[in-house]
């Protein structure tokens, strides 16, 4: 069975606006590059795609933990503005790929 296929399981997250809208940024783009994907999907690769290195990390969580908001936000300005309006739906089940022969 293909990872993104597994048995599901819910995580509530809380974080920085900027931080949401950073996400909503990366979905945008993944769209536009032709994929059809969701919020949860794109959190799912970074998380499965992250370096199983301790040290590096803490590396990151140190450089997201002393990063300012004004420098995070300035990075996206290069990136064209969202458009506006309600996000669309990511896909649904059978949409993703056929089910796997038995």
């Amino acid at each position: 069975m293909r990872l993104h296929r597994g048995r599901r399981r819910s995580t509530l997250v809380h974080w920085p606006e900027k931080v949401d809208h950073r996400l909503d940024l990366l979905l945008y783009l993944a769209n536009q590059a032709g994929e059809n994907t969701s919020r949860a999907q794109l959190l799912a690769a970074l998380v499965a795609a992250a370096p199983r290195d301790g040290a590096k990390l803490a590396r990151l969580l140190r450089k997201y933990r002393t990063q300012d908001e004004e420098t995070f936000t300035r990075e996206a300005e290069e990136i064209p503005r969202l458009p506006e309006g309600p996000r669309k739906p990511g896909p649904r089940g059978s949409a993703l790929e056929p089910p796997e022969p038995g």
